[in-house]
């Protein structure tokens, strides 16, 4: 059986609540990062143990560390670029933090347009004119789709 739209909204709104966990980068490369076969030697998943000199690298620059500024004098190939991908890898927002965000919003928007015909019902009711009701319907549909655009910016 389907799940209703309740337990959906349930779902989705523990998972909004629920924090991220605190990784380290060398903690976030070891368990997301997958390296290609055209970008290495050693394709597959990243292993910070094969090359123990980054992680604590790696490591300043996680967003839990107290370290202010990170300095990196190194050689030729030791994989500073990698240590880089994993830093940048690190930032970026999960897929599901992304699908509550907009899963929140889309709410939002469906609640606002869903509550036009309350908010004007009174003034179409007492409306003769064919063009004036539908200039109060674009006014207000207009302002609801402004609301979701201006929201987006923020």
């Amino acid at each position: 059986m389907a799940p209703t739209v309740d337990e959906i909204y349930r779902a989705a709104a523990a998972a909004g609540a629920r924090p991220d966990p605190l990784l380290t980068v060398s903690e976030w490369a070891d368990q997301y990062r997958v390296l290609s076969t055209r970008a290495s030697a050693e394709p597959g998943p990243w292993r910070t143990e094969r090359t123990p000199y980054l992680k604590e690298i790696m490591d300043c620059l996680s967003p839990s560390s107290p370290v202010e500024r990170v300095v990196f004098m190194k050689g030729a190939q030791v994989g500073a670029t990698e240590c880089g991908n994993n830093w940048i890898g690190g930032k970026l927002v999960s897929r599901d933090e992304v699908q509550v965000a907009a899963f929140n919003k889309f709410r939002t928007f469906r609640d606002g347009m869903l509550n036009i015909p309350d908010r004007v019902a009174a003034v179409l009711a007492a409306e003769s004119d064919p063009a004036r009701v539908h200039e109060i319907l674009a006014i207000e549909i207009r302002k609801a789709l402004l609301e979701f655009a201006d929201g987006a910016n923020r």
